[in-house]
Order: structure tokens, then C-alpha cells, then sequence
């Protein structure tokens, strides 16, 4: 025991030694833990084995973890008086110093990631370099987590497999994810066998009905921790069949139509009635020998009546050439108009086929949203049941939608045809 005691008297009386033989810097604390953006003091205290000293010599630097970031100089006071503060922290620190009492502090008035390092306080007194004349401290900066991203990656439909992320791009330290799982009446639940949970990563495997539910991360860290919510409806395969079965609907009808326009205007050009000029019947005159003096006058008025006829079928031929001229024109014209008709009924239907495809989907939606309230309202059991009813509904409302469309469109087509061919029959007569 007494050997023990003197070996403690004689660690002491060295280091009390060590300390009054030379100058000793401590910083008041080996690690300071900031949030980023608030202000921080850094004290550093010093003692001198000369109890008055004409120059004294204070530097703050700041070095990294990393090697590889650079070194940074912050302020060099002067027991003269002088203070020189390097130009990127000038409007970032203040340095007070008091060197009767031993005492200088660094102040940032508010923090950054920059200045997640190491800070060294170095005192420098001619004369007194024995000892420790410099101390460190770690300054962390902690960056509370950005509100998280909550995404779905995969299809949510029956069978399939999905992942549930949740990332924040902003938190020091590294912030932690936890998933939470609520049913449709938001009711706390376990999550479904085989599911897996890593780095804010839920992966869900062969999803069913009663995957769907909410969803809830939280990512936290040492300053506080943000939620972000998910909502999934997982929904069956079928729930896509009616949209296929729409567009190729559409198809079906476009072609249809194609085709049925195709065959009216080869069926117009083969019935369509050639119009050919007809040569004028003349009239023969047959001269008589002269009876007499009493007969010329007879013939001179026969040649006078043959002149006449000839002059009248003469203008029945022109009046005849320019009626065809105007009956072949008023046939391209009906032409023209009718083919103008079909190419707009078409553009019509096409038109009236994609608004019915929009509308379908809005009510597609809109039935989602719906059936998200009966099955917190009900319960699952219903929910499956208005679903598989509503999808059925939706598939048979594109179906008659598609017939519709193309009988409209048959019938449109038969309409220009009889109007055409009634303009045609009409000008004939005249």
C-alpha cells in the first residue's frame, strides 16, 4: 500500500510539473454536435509558465478528416491588438480573446457542412514552447433529413412483385428509414410474408388484394425525423383488358371503314352512265321538177322552210352539247362532295373514338378513388365484389361503344351515297 501511494504522489507531482514547466492549451470540449445553420462557440483556454508575457500569438486552423480536403486557415490574433481574419470567414466568425484571463473563442454564427472538420487552437509565446501549445476539437454539423421521396417501383398488380422506396436527399448523420403498414380502415398490420426491409427499401412479393392499404416511412437521424405516406391499390390483370380491347376496337372499325369506302367509290365508277352526243336527224328535201311558173314560188318557199329546219337542228345540237357539259360537270361536282363527306365522317369517328378512350379512363379513376372509400368504409369483401362488377361494366360500356361507332359509321357512308346518287338522278332529268 505504500508503495502504491507514493507511485501516485509521483505521477501527480509530474504532471503538475509538466503543466506549471511549460505553457497548456485544452479546448473545453473534444466534440461539438451543431445542427445545421445554428451558431456555435469554440473556447480554448490556455495557461503559460510565465505569468507575463510581452507577445502572445493565437491561430484557429480547421483540418479535415479526409486527407484529401484542404487545409483551411480561419483567424491569427496579436496580443498587439491585430486580428487577421483569412477572407472566406470573415463574415462567418468572430474571435474574442482575453489573455490576462487565458481564454479565446471562435464563434460561427452559423454553421455548414464546411465546417465538419477538425479545429486546432494553437498558442504561441516566445520563450514558453514546452508543453502542449495547442489542443483539438471535432466540430459535427448535423443535417436534419429532408422530407423523404416515397415512390412505387413495379407494376401493383395481382402476382407481381413491387418495392416500396423512401429516400432523403439531405441528412447528417445518415438518416435510418422505418416502414409502417395500415390497412384500407387504417388499422395497424404486419407486413405480408417474405417481405423484405433494407436501407428505406420495402420489397413486397406476389401482391394481392389485401396488399393494398397505406404506407407510411419515417426517416430519422440525431436532429429529428419526417414522414412521408404512400397510398397502394394494387388491382387485377383485367383491370387492362378493357383498354386493349377498346384500341383494337378502333382499329377494327378504322379498317372497316377503309374498306367499305373503298368498294362505294369502285361501285360508283362502274355505274356511272356515259353521256355520248347523238347526231341531229336531218331532213332531206327532195327536189321536184318545175311544174311551172305557178310552182316556183312553191319551191322557192320549200328551199326557205329547208334553210329553217336546218338553222333549228342546228341549235338543238348546241343546246343539247352544252345540257351534257353541265350534267358531266354536276356529276364531278356530287363526286367530289361526296368523297369530301366520307373523309370527314371518318376524321369524325376517329375523333368520337379517342373521346370515348379518354372518357373511359377518367372513369376508370374515378371508380378507383370511389372504391378506396367503400373499402375503408365496408371492408375488403365489398370492395372486391363493386370491383369485379365495375370492371365488367367498363369492358361491355367500350364494346357497345365500338359497335355504335361502327354502325354510325356504315350508316353515314349508305346517307352520302343516296344523296349522291339522288343529285345524279335528278340532274339526268333535267
Amino acid at each position: 500500500m505504500a508503495n502504491e501511494h507514493w507511485a501516485i504522489c509521483g505521477l501527480f507531482t509530474l504532471s503538475v510539473v509538466s503543466i506549471t514547466s511549460g505553457i497548456h492549451v485544452e479546448l473545453q470540449k473534444p466534440v461539438y454536435e451543431v445542427a445545421k445553420g445554428d451558431p456555435v462557440t469554440l473556447t480554448c483556454e490556455f495557461k503559460s509558465a510565465k505569468p507575463n508575457n510581452p507577445l502572445v500569438i493565437i491561430t484557429w486552423t480547421g483540418d479535415h478528416d479526409d486527407p484529401k480536403e484542404p487545409h483551411i486557415s480561419i483567424a491569427t490574433y496579436y496580443s498587439s491588438g491585430q486580428l487577421d481574419i483569412f477572407p472566406d470567414y470573415r463574415d462567418k466568425v468572430k474571435i474574442e480573446t482575453d489573455v490576462s484571463r487565458g481564454v479565446s473563442t471562435l464563434t460561427f454564427s452559423q454553421v455548414t457542412p464546411l465546417e465538419n472538420r477538425i479545429f486546432q487552437c494553437k498558442v504561441q509565446i516566445p520563450g514558453d514552447d514546452v508543453g502542449q501549445p495547442s489542443d483539438t476539437t471535432q466540430l459535427v454539423v448535423l443535417i436534419a433529413p429532408s422530407p423523404p421521396i416515397c415512390k412505387v417501383l413495379g407494376t401493383a398488380e395481382y402476382g407481381h412483385d413491387i418495392s416500396l422506396t423512401c429516400m432523403s436527399e439531405e441528412g447528417s448523420p445518415t438518416p435510418t428509414y422505418k416502414w409502417q403498414s395500415y390497412d384500407v380502415k387504417n388499422i395497424p398490420r404486419p407486413f405480408p410474408p417474405k417481405t423484405t426491409e433494407k436501407d428505406g427499401v420495402l420489397s413486397l412479393f406476389n401482391v394481392s388484394m389485401e396488399t393494398s392499404g397505406y404506407y407510411i416511412c419515417t426517416s430519422a437521424n440525431k436532429i429529428r425525423s419526417v414522414t412521408c405516406n404512400l397510398t397502394l391499390s394494387t388491382m387485377p390483370t383485367t383491370m387492362k383488358f378493357g383498354a386493349t380491347l377498346g384500341i383494337l376496337g378502333g382499329c377494327v372499325a378504322g379498317v372497316v371503314v377503309l374498306i367499305i369506302l373503298i368498294y362505294c367509290c369502285c361501285c360508283r365508277k362502274k355505274k356511272e352512265p356515259e353521256y355520248t352526243m347523238a347526231e341531229p336527224e336531218v331532213v332531206e328535201f327532195q327536189e321536184k321538177p318545175p311544174l311551172g311558173k305557178v310552182k316556183d314560188d312553191f319551191e322557192n318557199e320549200s328551199k326557205m322552210f329547208e334553210h329553217q329546219q336546218t338553222a333549228d337542228a342546228t341549235a338543238m345540237t348546241v343546246m343539247m352539247t352544252m345540257k351534257i357539259r353541265l350534267m358531266n360537270g354536276i356529276i364531278v361536282i356530287t363526286d367530289m362532295i361526296g368523297i369530301i363527306v366520307m373523309i370527314a365522317i371518318i376524321v369524325m369517328l376517329v375523333m368520337i373514338a379517342i373521346i370515348v378512350m379518354i372518357v373511359m379512363s377518367a372513369m376508370m379513376i374515378v371508380i378507383t378513388m370511389v372504391i378506396k372509400g367503400i373499402g375503408m368504409m365496408t371492408g375488403l369483401t365489398v370492395v372486391t365484389r363493386a370491383w369485379i362488377d365495375l370492371v365488367i361494366t367498363i369492358e361491355i360500356s367500350e364494346i357497345v361503344t365500338m359497335i355504335i361507332v361502327i354502325v354510325a359509321t356504315t350508316a353515314w357512308i349508305d346517307l352520302t351515297i343516296a344523296i349522291n346518287m339522288i343529285v345524279t338522278t335528278a340532274a339526268t332529268r333535267a
